[in-house]
This record gives C-alpha cells, structure tokens and sequence, in this order.
C-alpha cells in the first residue's frame, strides 16, 4: 500500500502540469519544505539561475544566492508562524551580474491536514524598473521634505477639515507650536477671531474650490503666545489618483517685519488725514458744546478711533473740580448691537456723522450722561489717577484694574470706584491741556467689543488730545473774546446813550427855561379863560348855541393845562412830597374824572384789583399825573374793540399796576424811542407824556415797564413802593414831630 500524497505533492504535481501554460509569464514560481530547501521550480526560475535539474538537499539561498546562512530579509519564518500569506521586496543581485535586482514575493503556506506547515509557495515578479523609480521618489521626497523641514517658511497641510496633519521646522518657528501640539488641531486656532467673524476661512474656501489654489494673499495669524503675525498665504488643492480632494497644503511667509513698517506708514497717513479731517471738523466752529460733542463722535465713530464709549471730564476754574461734563456711547450691549447694525446699513463720511448727530441728554445719550455727572474729583486729591493724569499730563492704560505704571494710585470717586462707576475694569485715560493749564480728561474703552486697547490707539488718541486740547482752548478765548466784545458793545451803547441823553439835556434844558417862562406867562391868562368859561357854561342854558361854544372852550382849555403840565413836569421837575396813600383811591378818582370819555367812546373798562393792602408811598399829585397819561395814552390807542384792563397786585416790595388796552399795539421799532422826549406817532401829541411818567416813576423809586405788539394791544406795568404805614399814622407821627 502506497503512503498518501502529502499537500505539498499534489502543489507539484499541479504546477508541473502548469509549467508549460506559464513558460512564457516572467514569474519567479518555486517551492520549498520548512527547512529551506528547493523542491520545484518553474521554467523560467530555473533558465533565469542556469538550473539543467533541480540538485537535491540543497537549501534556496544557497542555490539561488550562494549563501550558506539564511538571508537576512527571508520571510520563511514569519511565514510558517503566522501561517498567513506575506508580500515583500526582495533586493538581490543574480550570479555574474553587477546590477541588483527587486523582486516582489508572495509568500503562501503549504499546510497538511492538521493545520501543519509543510512547505512555501513563491510566487514573485521582477519589479527593479517600478521600484527604481520608486526609490527616486522616495530619494526626492526625502530632499523635499529636508527642504521643507528646513525652509524659514511655515509649510503645512490640511485635511478636508482642515485639521492639521503636517507641519514643518518653520511653521514651528513661526508659531511657536511643536507638531505634538498642534497635528491634528483644527486651522482655526492660528486664524484671529475678527477674522473669522469676518468669514476669511470660508472665502478661502471658496477660493480653492473655484480656483484650486489661492496666491499672494496677505493675512493675518495667531501665534501660541496670542501675538499677531503677518503672513504671505498660498494654498492649493491636494488630490488623490482619482482627481478628488482630500485636503490642501498651504505655505505661510512671515511678513511682520514688512507689514510693520507698512502699517506704521499707512497708520500714520491715515492717522494724518483723519486728524486733518478732524481738526477741520473742530475748527468750523467755536462754539464750545459744539467742540465738544465733535470731539466725543471723533472718538467713538467708526470712521474715527473706534472705541466703544468715551467721556468728557473738564476742570472748574471756578471750584478747581473736575467734573463729567458729556459723554457718548451705547447704554447696554443689545444697544450697541443695535448701533453697530445701523451703521453697517450706511456708510458715512465723519464730517456727515458729526453733522448728523446730535447728543440726546433725554434719550439714547440719557444713561451715559448720567453716568459721567457721578463723576467729579477735587484737584487737590493727587493720588486719585485722574488729577494725576491731570496734574502729570500723562495718558495711563488702566488694565483690569490695574496700571503697570504707576505705584501709588487711587480710583476713589466721593465713596465709590471709578471702575464701578464706569462698569468696566480696563480704559484708557488721556489728559487735555494748554501750556497754561490743565482742561480736563479724557475717558475712552471697548466695554462693549472686547476689543484690546492697542499702542497704536494710546497713540492715536493722545495725539488726537492734543489737537482737541487747542481747538477747546480757542473755543474757551473765543468765549472770552466775544464776552469782551459784548461789554465794548454794551459800554458803547451806554456811552452812546449817555452822550444823547447829555444832548437832549442840554436841549430840554433849553428849551425848558423858555417853556417855563412862555408856561407862566401862559398860564394866567388861561386860568381866567377857562374860569369864565365855566362861568357862561353855568349861567347859559343848555339848548344854548352859547352853551355849547363855552364847552368847547373848557374842553380846550384842559387840554392846553394837560400840555403845560407836561412841559413844565420835563422842564423843571420838582421834587416828590412823599406821603402814603390809597393807589385805588387815586384810580377811582382818575376813571371818575374820565367818565365822560370813557362813555362818549363806548369803552369798556375791567377793573382787576387784587392787591388787598394797596397803599403806596410817594408824591399822591405826582403819581395822579403819571397814570393820568398813561390812562390817556390807552384811551387814544383803542381803536374797534374798545376794552381796558387794569389790574393791581402786589408783593412784599411793591404795588404794581397793570393797564392793558385792546389797541393797534406799538412795533418794535418805535417801542425802543417810546420814552424819547418829544418822540411821538400822534398827529397831536406832543412826545412828552410817557417821557413824563417815566421820571416821575424812576423819582419814586419804582420802575415801569411796556410791553406790546402789534395788533395784539399794549401793556403797561408800573412798579410802586409799597408803604408799611397807613396815612393816619402817618399824620400822628407828623403831629407829633411838630409838637416837639
């Protein structure tokens, strides 16, 4: 009986039926037991190792390499302990030739029925041109990436999300990560935050997807330690075999050092045209409020410095306090989002902003005011950092607090901290002043952004002080100068005033020595005209023509006395006899004298007497004239509503009489000359009655004043001493002095 044939036999008994299908493939196929030693081969191992017969007992490293000791790369043991099929290069070098050769083997167990390895199947091609070209890639791509590990430039790359999978010596450098610390991070952590609000990764996003690459794009990033870094960006597209993405490479230059001096340029030519703009702003107007509304929107606006809030402390040269005097900026955080969305809908030029904008104390503005009002620090207190902003003349960055600075410093504002009084622990404090003196504070943050308080904003608005400083000081010597201008004005005028008066004086003086003589003289006749006058108005019946000729004459006669009266009252004034009196009394009698008229015109008088203790100290005679006149006046100023008002009221000082009539009223114009001597609108009048009350009224120490407009009527208010006696002590006291 025959022993069975094992697997390893029936392999050979099937490749040798095979060999001759497979004599023209270029496949290396042979077999050996587990002690290494060749049992078949096919046509082409044999021709490839001159092998006319397989030797017996004689291992495969030794036939095909002519080594006695197992190679060192032979994948027979793993093999035959794993008892799985293996795949690897081999490197040999064939008999009598120089050049080395790569062979890919495949390696597969020969197993018997119980799991045993009995042998190995090769099975191998020659792949020296494949892996030729293979080890020159592998050659360049270690010089690529000794260039890349070496280069000053940060090369990196990303997956589809962007998750760092590479990272060279300069991206280390340049951002201070080690590839520990950052393979496998997201991109985002190197990106600033304002960039990515701004939506910098989705626009390279898109970029790469349209373009596939993306050059010469400047930008910003973060390193480790938070610090801004410049950068020069190219990225492009990584592909697999297929043409998909899966992923993108990007190399970063660092361009702070040139971006620095850039933006110092470019800063300080818009840090010039902007505070060019400003100061044209500032310098369009003097007006104080003015300047300072302008300097607050220059400080908050967008299009200006940028801060969040900003408020306006000036010193009191009066008190030598300083006080919150304005602020600007949003109440709350949902304000400002309101704010800045409204802002972000129109784009404005600062001169429109400031034109625009005006600060509401009742409205937007109300809260910050309220605000800044809290604040207010005596300028002796010099450890407070206010006055020793003040004081020093130096801007101070408070930081959580705290200023690195300074050594001895309080926040201390009438019990309560600057800081809890603002809401806000970080700000920037910039003083304003002149050569001279201080003028105030300033106090500006980000409360609301977050946004850190960078050198170049201390900068800008220290800078920016300087010139609001000035233009406050112009405002102020504008103040002053137009003050000075005003009481020039005002000494002018009086001047002016006085020299006319010094004329007319002369004048009255005058003409008042002829009109008192011309009086006299006239005075006497008249006296017996008007006697006998009324002695035939008597005598003569009233259905008498004669009758109503000697009315005539009484009337005349009173007219012309009412005239002399008043030239005699301007000419040589006489001084008032004081006494106290009943100034209701002496406006019965007045409306009882003009009863007459008051009847024959249809006038309607309303008597308003609400003074209750209505005694007056002065000349009754005197006083009797004044109002006579001015009841006079009233009575020809009527016209078709025909109504008179006079009232009484009184305080602690005096009595004060009020007549108001429903006339054509006075204008402007004539109502500054109305107490001009001899001025007058009447085709009758001589210009002399109201000139005539005045100085009786100013003699008795009261005042009088009339207002009126046109076809509105006109009101005269006249002001008398009120007097604390009643008349009949006053005549005791009299008796009483004359018996001593």
């Amino acid at each position: 009986m025959t022993a069975p044939i094992s697997n390893i036999g029936r392999l050979v008994e099937i490749l040798n039926s095979l060999n001759n299908f497979i004599k023209n493939y270029s496949i290396y196929i042979y077999v050996i037991d587990t002690n290494y030693r060749l049992i078949w081969a096919n046509n082409y191992v044999r021709d490839k190792f001159h092998l006319i017969r397989l030797p017996k007992k004689i291992s495969c490293h030794y036939l095909f390499w002519g080594s006695k000791l197992k190679c060192e790369d032979c994948p027979v043991a793993q093999v035959m302990e794993k008892k799985q099929v293996q795949r690897h290069i081999l490197q040999r070098r064939f008999p009598h030739k120089a050049e080395k050769v790569y062979l890919e083997i495949i390696s597969m167990p020969i197993l018997n029925r119980q799991g045993d390895v009995e042998g190995l199947l090769f099975l191998g091609v020659d792949v020296t041109p494949l892996e030729k070209k293979q080890s020159e890639l592998r050659q360049q791509e270690k010089l690529f990436l000794s260039i890349v590990d070496s280069s000053s430039d940060a090369i990196m790359v990303m997956d589809k999300e962007n998750k760092i999978t590479s990272w060279n010596r300069g991206a280390q450098d340049i951002f201070g990560y080690t590839p520990k610390e950052i393979l496998g991070k997201s991109v985002i952590s190197l990106i600033p935050k304002e960039l990515i609000e701004l939506g910098e990764m989705h626009y390279i996003q898109k970029e790469l997807s349209s373009q596939g690459f993306i050059r010469n794009y400047e930008t910003q990033r973060l390193h480790k330690n938070g610090r801004i870094i410049y950068v020069d960006l190219i990225s492009s597209v990584l592909r697999n075999e297929e043409g998909m993405p899966i992923g993108h490479s990007v190399m970063m230059k660092d361009i702070s050092a040139r971006k620095g001096l850039e933006l110092e340029l470019r800063r300080t030519i818009l840090e010039l045209s902007k505070l060019n703009e400003l100061n044209e702003i500032l310098y369009t107007t003097y007006v104080l409020d003015d300047i300072l509304r302008i300097i607050l929107i220059a400080i908050t606006a967008g299009e200006g410095l940028k801060f969040n809030r900003a408020f306006l402390l000036l010193r009191n040269t009066a008190t030598d306090i300083l006080e919150g005097h304005i602020a600007i900026g949003p109440a709350n955080e949902s304000e400002a989002k309101r704010i800045w969305m409204e802002l972000q809908d129109r784009i404005r030029t600062l001169k429109e902003i400031v034109k625009e904008y005006e600060v509401d104390l009742q409205g937007s503005d109300r809260e910050i005011n309220e605000i800044v009002r809290r604040i207010a620090v005596p300028c002796r207190e010099d450890e407070n950092i206010l006055i020793q902003a003040l004081h020093q003349r130096k801007a101070y960055h408070v930081v959580k607090g705290k200023i690195t600075q300074l050594k001895k410093y309080r926040f201390d504002i009438d019990g309560h901290s600057l800081i809890d009084i603002l809401g806000n622990d970080t700000f920037l404090i910039v003083p304003l002043f002149t050569k001279k003196e201080p003028l105030g504070i300033i106090i500006a943050d980000n409360k609301f952004t977050r946004r850190d308080i960078r050198e170049d904003d201390i900068g800008a608005l220290r800078f920016f002080a300087n010139q609001a400083s000035m233009a406050i000081e112009n405002a102020m010597l504008y103040d002053r100068l137009e003050d000075r201008i005003h009481e020039l004005q005002d000494a002018y005028k009086k001047l002016e005033t006085s020299s006319n008066r010094l004329v007319t004086a002369e004048r009255l003086a005058a003409v008042g020595k002829m009109a008192a003589s011309v009086a006299h003289e006239i005075r006497n006749p008249l006296v017996s005209v008007g006697g006998f006058a009324r002695l035939l108005e008597r005598k003569l019946p009233r259905n008498e023509e004669l009758h109503k000729y000697a009315s005539i004459i009484i009337q005349q006669v009173d007219h012309l006395e009412y005239i002399l009266n008043n030239i005699l009252s301007v000419a040589s004034p006489r001084k008032p006899r004081y006494s106290a009196f009943d100034i209701h009394r002496v406006l019965h009698q007045l409306l009882n004298i003009m009863d007459d008229i008051i009847h024959k015109r249809k006038v309607k008088v309303v008597l308003q007497f609400q003074c209750k203790e209505s005694l007056v100290l002065g000349d009754e005679k005197m006083i009797f004239q004044a109002m006579l006149n001015v009841l006079k006046n009233a009575m020809e100023a009527l016209s078709d509503e025909r109504t008179l008002t006079l009232k009484t009221e009184c305080d602690k000082k005096y009595v004060k009489i009020s007549l108001h009539d429903s006339g054509r009223g006075i204008s402007r114009e004539n109502l500054e000359k109305i107490y001009d001597p001899f001025f007058t609108t009447k085709t009758e009048g001589t210009g002399l009655g109201l000139a005539v009350v005045r100085q009786i009224i100013e003699d008795h120490h009261g005042k009088i004043e009339i207002h009126s407009k046109e076809r509105r009527g006109t009101t005269v208010q006249i002001f008398l001493p009120r007097s604390q006696r009643t008349p009949k002590s006053r005549q005791f006291l009299e008796r009483k002095q004359k018996i001593k």
